[in-house]
């Protein structure tokens, strides 16, 4: 019994030695290496030298540089290659080795090792610093910096350069902070020491009360809507009516004229004025005695003129483009549309006094179907008088066509060319001049006493009738299509008349 628990003794002493010499064996294993279960930056390090994880983790973590954004939004790259940035593990990895204890591996069976380590950066100062320099970040200098009033798309608008001016000192700290980091993106306004406010002078001040002024007279927008078309009249249109210092001798010496509508009135804080005898000049601007800035009504005229200009269509050369394929241009006639540009002037400038903003359709002494520019619209009729045509369209839809007779051209009776407009329909009526009384059956008239009708006494139609043996003026048409034209046409509706 006793020998067999000394063998017993034996065996156990004999296996922890051999446990304890293979943990030893290990631990010197390990003196040369990462302990077991080592992790660093996601990388498995077991048994590896310093050198070698190094070699791991720049391969993983590769680095493209800083991208840098400014307050004003300005974007900036720096790359490593620019200012030869390395960056090295092997000093923090071997730092951290170092404080291992290689015995203590077999804890690690248990718990294992997660660690972060840094790399060590190291670039070039005095390249990052010429860098840092060159950035249009830094181009004006403190000493040039101001506040003015500019004029741009947006009318009078205050530029401010003594706001959020760049610290270069701070800007290069915070950028070399990144870079130590390996950031690759670096937003400086996130950073308050990296900006600061110049303190202003007196006459920026003074200059800032004036772009405040401006800017409130400016608050407005009215678009005109002109059927499908619309223009807007906002800040960019209102800061032209501004008197500036350089038109105050000009703006005196306008004089009231009835042909000249706002010539002589300017509007002074809501008030239409005469040019004040007492005007003065305020950081390049002309206001009353009490600082109002003045807008003159003349330039607003001006403007209102060039904006209804396009759609005040009557008698206004047009582009048609007629059935036979040709490209016509067509002046002259009664049809289109007439805006009522002295209601519209009052309108503009009670908007302006009161800022309205808004969608307005103007007001027309006289309207056609449409109201933009292609006024005609797509029911209309067309006479084409050289090829002695008539054309009716519904809706862009070509219904009826037929030969039609006009105005006798060697008598000198030719029908007007131009674009008119059916005012009035008539049945079974006597059409009389000097020298005839012709009875129609259907009447519809287009310019004084020029109309479109039937002709019972023609038998024949189109072609070169008109040339000796014409209308006194009318056209002349087939009973049966007259007819149908009589039935579907209705008042208002476009004629387009042209040779």
């Amino acid at each position: 019994m006793r020998t067999a628990c000394k063998w017993l003794w034996m065996i156990m002493l004999t296996a922890l030695l051999v446990l304890l010499t293979g943990y030893l064996m290990l631990s010197l294993y390990y003196a040369d290496g990462f302990s077991y279960g080592t992790w660093i930056n996601g990388i498995y390090c077991t048994g590896k030298s310093a050198s070698e994880v190094n070699v791991l983790l720049m391969k993983k973590n590769t680095y493209d540089g800083l991208k840098v954004t400014a307050a004003d939004g300005s974007v900036y790259q720096i790359s490593p290659s620019e200012i030869n940035l390395r960056a090295d593990y092997t000093q923090t990895l071997q730092t951290y080795m170092d404080q291992q204890n290689p015995f203590a591996w077999g804890v690690n069976l248990f718990i294992g090792r997660q660690h972060t380590v840094l790399p060590v950066v190291t670039y070039d100062r005095d390249q990052l610093d010429g860098i840092i320099s060159g950035w249009s970040l830094f181009a004006l200098q403190d000493n040039k910096r101001d506040v003015t009033i500019v004029h741009g798309k947006n009318g009078y608008e205050l530029q401010d350069t003594t706001e959020n001016v760049p610290v270069k000192s701070k800007v290069t700290e915070a950028v070399q902070n990144a870079l130590m980091s390996l950031n690759t993106e670096l937003q400086l306004q996130t950073d308050s020491d990296c900006y600061k406010n110049l303190e202003k002078t007196d006459l920026m001040q003074s200059i800032m009360k004036t772009a405040d002024k401006l800017q409130k007279l400016q608050d407005f927008d009215v678009i005109y809507v002109f059927g499908d078309e619309q223009t807007e009249v906002s800040a960019s249109v209102v800061s032209g009516w501004i008197v500036t210092e350089q038109q105050m001798k000009q703006a005196q010496a306008e004089e009231v004229s009835g042909n000249k509508p706002g010539s002589g009135w300017f509007l002074a804080a809501g008030k239409e004025i005469r040019f004040p005898s007492d005007a003065r000049s305020e950081n390049g601007f002309a206001t009353d005695a009490e600082g109002n800035l003045l807008v003159s009504e003349s330039a607003m005229y001006a403007d209102l003129q060039k904006i209804c200009e396009p759609y005040n269509t009557v008698g206004k050369t047009r582009n048609f483009s007629a059935t036979s394929g040709r490209m016509v241009n067509i002046s002259g006639g009664t049809y289109g549309n007439a805006i009522d540009l002295p209601g519209e002037f009052v309108y503009l400038k009670n908007a302006l006094i009161a800022h309205k903003k808004e969608r307005h359709t103007p007001e027309f002494s006289k309207q056609a179907r449409a109201t933009g520019s292609n006024d005609i619209g797509n029911t209309y009729i067309e006479i084409d008088m050289g090829e002695q045509r008539l054309y009716y369209y519904e809706e862009s839809r070509l219904v009826i066509t037929m030969p039609v007779v006009t105005g006798n051209i060697k008598k000198h009776r030719s029908t007007p060319e131009g674009v008119y407009y059916i005012y009035s329909k008539a049945r079974d009526r006597v059409l009389r001049g000097q020298g005839y009384a012709s009875f129609v059956h259907y009447w519809m008239a287009v310019y004084k006493g020029v109309g479109i009708h039937d002709a019972s006494w023609r038998d024949e139609f189109g072609g070169e009738i008109y040339e000796a043996g014409g209308s006194h003026g009318c056209i002349n048409g087939p009973e049966k299509q007259i007819r149908r034209l009589y039935q579907m046409v209705q008042i208002g509706t476009p004629v387009v008349l042209f040779d």
